[in-house]
């Protein structure tokens, strides 16, 4: 998974439809899929080639004008993917592949033929043994013949730019040397005279133009300071040519390097008209590398406007993500627009019905092909579902006048083309979901206490037909189940280093319907943790037992405070470091479900001697009506499994495991139809070494589903990058193995490295379609902040005057975080 975070600080930045007319994200398996080429097809539909990196397989698949698949190929060809394409007279499609390997070493193109079909009419491999993959591009000829360019190597002559022209049925007609200023030769574009201009780099952009029988007329080379590289090439609407790059060079005064999007634009002779460099990503110290922007591909509207899709940083205050460089017809900008959307963008046309289509893959691991189309803004969810979610207090399924909105619940959207979209519902109870079209069928989740604490009356469904709707659907009414409090709680911190003060966050929440009263938090720290204070009074100390006494809590009460611990200097890196939390009360008043038994089980684990002894216990009020099974881990590797069924408050006897060096060993129970009981673990260290490890609880989840249960577990962390994303758990094995339905544990960290007081700060996290995003939990956080969710997935947590101050006056307090759970 690519996990991106962007950070906003004042003044500067770290660093479906079924209309034709309607935008449309769709994304196609299979998994490791990505598009390289897009075309459209004379019936509004497309036509998009890449490649399945992970079975070396073609990426070939055609789609109807709504973005649906009317057929799809992924065929096995000697390891080839598919580079580029274009389309044939006869409604067919030639594409140029790259990486076929009749055997050796040898990396060669290969031209395939389809028919409208899919069929395969025929393929012709292109032999080129000393430039492996010598050939960048495809376009198709007035005269239905096609041109495949790129480079060569001959004996004679080294390196030179070449063209091969090819007949309708495949043979070769001719190829010929371009030039003489040998370059890397990237893309061709037929020009209205009816000659073919070729682009490409050395040190410089390259252009050449020639006819259709491979004659040159004439070539060209532009001096533009730093170094260029070449991607794409227009013949644009005013009858001139328009290259699209990058610019590599040192900023002026500072000497930092930057990386520019270029564009170049020149007459049809090739004499430079004007060039423009845009500058989306952020400036880096001299000797560092360049962030290097996602983006292949331009196009233009009816106007001559320019379109840039791609991944990388603005420079002004939106965050990473896949964006829209929009200029005029002179490469002045009009606007640079995040899409929020997680994608590649290997592609850009402009469609039959003057919208953009984007292709590519949705920039996760493994990838999914994807394709966009949007409006010539960069929208492509047109239409608004509006609603409420309000509490039933008397339970008759029906609004009443002054029945209170429910906050914080998650509203999901799904049509029946599988398209999800997510809104949270505002402090009233309000929300608005950005959509496509179809019909939506909605549902709720709350964010804070259990699913199961409320009934949900009615799921509306919504039809939404063409573009601009906004559609109102009926109140969703939800039941609270039982009148009682129920306590959740949040731990959380950023990263621990040894010698250093550390902070860490204790949140909590009266997610019931009644006020908890007596309530109060248990802290069992780690014993390298010295506590030094918190922002509210301590109540009690036992050891490494710390009590915290709160106020009475009124129904949807949250609040938080700080504890702080310095951490010993006997902590060695990467050791693990772990708090534990308990809110009491802690009593669940929720009404058993049909089939609970009743049973509630807890693990422990502890060194006795040279043994590690775990315990499970049942501390329901039910007894256990079937077997479940728990295992053992040593480090990662199972090394015990077996059944076991308690009655109500029964313990087994403890299962004893000998201690051998350098190991960690856990318990894991996993639930059964009947026990109300997530998958509790138990992990200890070994017993009898100093070099023993805690990193099993890093591997596996533990506290899952217990609300008033919560816990930590850090490694001891050196030298670290101030803003990163790191999940927990870990994980088993090199793969990171981690079980569907798990919970996840996100932090993501900012650190403000400039040299000024940040007063904003914005992070934006697009979740990938492997997460829930109506499980979303927040957990904590290093300052104030609020938080929205949208579209297919994407989170915004906004952190308003936070007035971060710079590491160089105030190194500790200049850092940020937030946590939350999935």
């Amino acid at each position: 998974m690519n996990f991106r975070i962007s950070l906003l600080l004042l003044g500067w930045l770290f660093g479906v439809a079924h209309s034709s007319a309607q935008g449309f994200l769709r994304s196609y398996g299979p998994a490791s899929s990505s598009v390289r080429d897009l075309v459209q097809t004379a019936d509004g539909g497309f036509f998009l080639v890449g490649e399945v990196s992970d079975a070396h397989t073609l990426f070939l698949l055609r789609t109807d004008a709504a973005g649906d698949t009317v057929w799809s190929q992924h065929l096995s060809l000697n390891g080839a993917n598919a580079l580029a394409a274009c389309t044939a007279s006869d409604g067919g499609f030639i594409v140029l592949l790259e990486n076929y390997s009749a055997g050796g070493d040898n990396a060669d193109n290969a031209l395939l033929k389809l028919n409208a079909d899919g069929a395969i009419a025929w393929q012709r491999v292109i032999e080129n043994a000393f430039i492996a993959n010598g050939l960048r591009d495809v376009l198709a000829l007035p005269d239905g013949h096609f041109l495949a360019i790129g480079n060569t190597y001959q004996i004679s002559q080294g390196a030179r730019n070449t063209a091969l022209k090819i007949a309708p049925d495949g043979l070769i007609v001719w190829q010929k040397n371009i030039g003489q200023q040998f370059r890397q030769i990237r893309r061709a574009v037929l020009l209205p005279d009816g000659t073919v201009a070729i682009s490409g780099q050395g040190e410089d952009f390259y252009l050449a133009k020639i006819n259709t029988d491979g004659v040159l007329i004439w070539e060209r080379t532009y001096n533009i300071p730093g170094v260029q590289t070449n991607y794409d090439l227009l013949a644009t609407t005013d009858a001139h040519i328009a290259l699209l790059g990058t610019s590599q060079g040192n900023a002026p005064g500072s000497g930092a390097l930057v990386l520019k999007i270029s564009i170049l634009k020149t007459d049809l002779d090739g004499n430079l008209l004007w060039n423009k460099n845009y500058y989306p990503f952020p400036s880096l110290p001299i000797g560092a590398a360049p962030f290097i922007p996602v983006f292949n591909s331009f196009t233009q509207d009816a106007e001559g406007n320019y379109y840039v899709p791609f991944w990388g940083y603005f420079d002004d205050p939106l965050a990473a993500g896949l964006a829209l460089l929009k200029t005029d017809p002179n490469g002045d900008v009009l606007m640079k627009s995040e899409l929020g959307v997680a994608a590649n963008a290997w592609q850009i046309i402009r469609t039959q019905d003057a919208h953009l289509a984007i292709a590519g893959d949705d920039n996760w691991f493994p990838t999914r092909a994807r394709l966009l189309k949007t409006d010539l803004d960069g929208e492509y969810l047109h239409n608004v579902i509006t609603g409420q979610v309000y509490r039933d207090a008397d339970l008759d399924c029906a609004f009443t006048t002054g029945e209170p909105g429910m906050a914080d619940f998650i509203v999901r959207a799904e049509n029946q083309s599988g398209e999800l979209f997510y809104k949270n519902t505002e402090p009233d109870g309000s929300y608005q979901i950005r959509v496509t079209e179809g019909d939506f069928s909605l549902s709720v989740q709350p964010v804070y206490g259990l699913p199961t604490a409320y009934a949900v009356c009615d799921t509306p469904i919504v039809s939404i037909s063409g573009t601009g709707q906004t559609m109102s659907a009926a109140p969703i009414s939800v039941q609270a189940l039982a009148e009682c409090p129920l306590l959740e709680l949040y731990l959380s911190s950023g990263l621990l280093r040894r010698c250093m003060p550390s902070a860490f966050q204790v949140a909590w929440c009266n997610s019931g319907n009644m006020t908890a009263e007596n309530v109060y938090v248990e802290l069992t720290a780690d014993p390298l943790l010295a506590y030094q204070g918190s922002t509210i009074p301590l109540g009690s100390q036992n050891g490494q037992l710390y009590r915290f006494n709160l106020p009475d809590l009124p129904a949807g009460a949250c609040g938080s405070f700080t504890v702080y611990f310095d951490i010993s200097c006997d902590a060695q890196p990467d050791q693990v470091i772990c708090i534990d939390g308990h809110i009491y009360p802690d009593t669940i008043c929720l009404p058993p479900g049909a089939e609970w038994d009743g049973s509630i089980v807890e693990v422990s684990g502890s060194c006795n001697g040279s043994e590690i002894e775990f315990i499970i216990k049942n501390v329901g009020a039910g007894n256990m009506s079937e077997s479940a099974e728990y295992v053992i881990i040593e480090d990662q590797i199972m090394y015990l499994q077996a059944p076991f069924q308690l009655i109500a408050g029964e313990s087994m006897s403890a299962i004893r495991v000998p201690m051998p060096d350098d190991s960690c060993y856990a318990l894991r129970v996993f639930p059964n139809q009947h026990s109300l009981m997530a998958r509790p673990v138990a992990a200890v260290a070994n017993c009898t070494s100093s070099d023993g490890n805690l990193n099993l609880l890093l591997s596996l989840p533990s506290v899952e589903n217990e609300l008033s249960r919560a816990n930590t577990c850090r490694p001891i962390t050196g030298s670290f990058d101030p803003n990163d994303k790191t999940g927990y758990p870990l994980g088993l094995g090199d793969a990171h193995y981690i079980e569907r339905g798990d919970d996840l544990t996100y932090t993501l960290r900012f650190q403000n490295t400039g040299n000024d007081t940040a007063f904003l700060v914005v992070l934006r996290d697009t979740l990938p379609s492997t997460l829930d995003p109506a499980s979303f939990r927040p957990q904590g956080a290093s300052h104030p902040y609020s938080w929205q969710l949208n579209g297919e997935g994407v989170l915004v947590f906004t952190f308003a005057n936070i007035l971060l101050p710079d590491s160089t006056t105030n190194e500790p307090a200049s850092q940020g975080y937030v946590t939350f759970r999935i």
